[in-house]
């Protein structure tokens, strides 16, 4: 350990502290410039050892090998026509993909198929897959499908092969339930102007009952003037029905017109590929 007139942490880890020292009683430096010079010496020393442990840092992080995906789940659920039981977090994407389903998709897939052919007959498929990679969440709307192994081009067939089938599998559910949607307001558009329909021309007979001319009231059959309360308030039970059906009608009208326009933008799609090794 190296000691010095003035004794401090300075003086011993670094060694040139003595020969500061003997400088300063040299040349009559005072007290607060020998401190500086130490302060000096001490920030050199820090970030040489935080550069050389960076680069240790750096050197040792393991590669990875993964491929990674875009997908707006609000946007999907819209495209696909909006059905209650289809979630919009990230999160219900990244275990989609790992679920037993998307799995049995992916296995189909030519590059997937592959890699599978060469296990042994005994090794379930599907445990196979899914223990060859995870999935990871990363903002903002990101999914790193990540290869579980070391570097390959087998692992990263694997995982772009998975992204490539999420993608594919998105659009084609969309597409899908999309085209089911329609079907489905078009029915209910059907059948609310077929109701629309026998509804008016109801109307229309009560109205001609109703503005049919009747004798003086003081000799009206109190049996007619029974019928024609009963008749006024029915007319006007339908014309409620009416107005409810037309908004009911233009409420899907919209939604129609809306899913039957070309989508710009499909909600998911490929941010990165593995790089092949």
């Amino acid at each position: 350990m190296v000691q010095s007139d003035d004794s401090g942490p300075g003086q011993e880890l670094f060694p040139g502290s003595r020969r500061i020292c003997r400088f300063a009683r040299r040349d009559r430096l005072d007290r607060a410039d020998l401190s500086k010079m130490r302060e000096s010496a001490w920030v050199k020393l820090l970030l040489f050892a935080l550069a050389a442990s960076g680069s240790g840092c750096q050197r040792s992080a393991p590669e990875l090998t993964f491929a990674e995906v875009y997908v707006d789940p609000s946007l999907v659920k819209k495209l696909a026509g909006s059905p209650p039981d289809l979630e919009t977090d990230i999160d219900s994407h990244a275990d989609y993909i790992a679920g037993r389903r998307f799995l049995s998709v992916a296995l189909k897939r030519p590059e997937i198929a592959r890699l599978a052919a060469g296990t042994s007959a005994s090794t379930d498929s599907l445990a196979w897959l899914a223990g060859r990679f995870h999935v990871e969440a990363t903002p903002p709307n990101h999914l790193r499908i990540v290869y579980a192994g070391q570097p390959s081009s087998e692992g990263a067939s694997l995982v772009n092969g998975i992204a490539s089938a999420y993608i594919d599998e998105m659009r084609d559910m969309t597409a899908r339930l999309r085209a089911e949607r329609i079907g489905e307001i078009e029915e209910a558009l059907h059948d609310v102007a077929s109701r629309l329909r026998e509804k008016r021309m109801a109307i229309k007979r009560l109205a001609d009952l109703l503005d049919a001319p009747t004798a003086d009231s003081a000799q009206i059959d109190p049996t007619k003037l029974s019928q024609a309360k009963t008749r006024t308030t029915e007319f006007d039970t339908l014309k409620k029905a009416v107005a409810q059906g037309e908004e009911i009608e233009a409420r899907l009208a919209a939604e129609l017109a809306e899913l039957q326009h070309e989508p710009r933008q499909p909600g998911v799609g490929l941010i990165r590929m593995a790089e092949l090794h």
